[in-house]
């Protein structure tokens, strides 16, 4: 009879040993499915504020392409035209010897003109940079600045220049015109840097200018700040602000490399 019990006993204790492990195993079934379903949502919303942010910036680009062409037409264009017209107006038949040099005067200015329209035509896709790359989108941004007689620029590419993904890439325009665009209206500078580092591991982008800084605790709360802190954060990247208030601003964005 002891024997017995001792058996049932052992039964009766294997069995809850049994149910234990069974309980433990749904309950990490249940944890694991549960952080799965927190994971995929968390992707899902990540993707979804992704694809709006690009939308976003496909819009802004076209929005602030079309400003720059019109700016650009009236300024430069337009001048040099109106010059080439007025040269063939003042043209004097009775003047033979200074027909030439006003000839190929117009001829300099017409050929200027079709130089600056051909430049202007790669800013008319509202994803310009997708086809140009990010380092020649920037260069032609930079340009389009400069001419403006207020700023002086530079682009500097050190490194082996890589393969981005595309998307990704356009966001991570938006956010260098972003950071110029700070530096137009708020910095007060006369020169701006934008620096692209490309290493084995990232691409590391700096916006820097010579004007009059900002206290980082105070203007860090901007619209335009969290616009590049989301933007580096979408992509993955990493953002980050330096500024004294008489030593200019530096704006940094470090995006992983991965091939596209």
């Amino acid at each position: 009879m002891d024997h017995l019990s001792e058996q049932v006993g052992i039964i009766v204790i294997g069995s809850a040993f049994f149910l234990l492990v069974a309980i433990g195993i749904i309950l990490l079934v249940f944890v694991y499915q549960k952080k799965q379903a927190r994971y995929l949502q968390e992707k899902a919303a990540l993707k979804a504020a992704f694809e709006k942010e690009l939308l976003e910036a496909q819009l802004d680009m076209q929005e602030l392409t079309l400003k720059n062409i019109a700016q650009e037409i009236h300024d430069n264009i337009g001048q040099t035209l109106s010059l080439a017209k007025l040269n063939l107006n003042t043209i004097n038949p009775e003047k033979a010897a200074a027909l030439p040099e006003k000839l190929a005067n117009t001829k300099e200015l017409v050929s200027k003109a079709i130089t600056d329209l051909r430049t202007l035509s790669k800013t008319l896709h509202n994803e310009a940079v997708l086809s140009l790359g990010l380092a020649e989108a920037i260069e032609l941004e930079l340009r389009l600045i400069e001419k403006a007689g207020v700023f002086q620029t530079a682009l500097n590419i050190n490194g082996s220049p890589a393969s981005l993904d595309p998307q990704k890439e356009l966001i991570l325009f938006r956010a260098v015109q972003e950071a110029l665009n700070n530096a137009i209206k708020h910095s007060g500078a006369s020169r701006i840097d934008v620096n692209l580092r490309y290493t084995e591991a990232e691409l590391q982008v700096a916006v820097k200018d010579n004007g009059k800084g900002f206290r980082t605790d105070v203007a860090g709360q901007g619209s335009g700040m969290r616009n590049m802190q989301n933007r580096a954060r979408l992509i993955g990247g990493h953002f980050r602000v330096s500024s004294g208030e008489t030593a200019g601003t530096e704006i940094r964005l470090n995006l992983p490399i991965i091939a596209a």
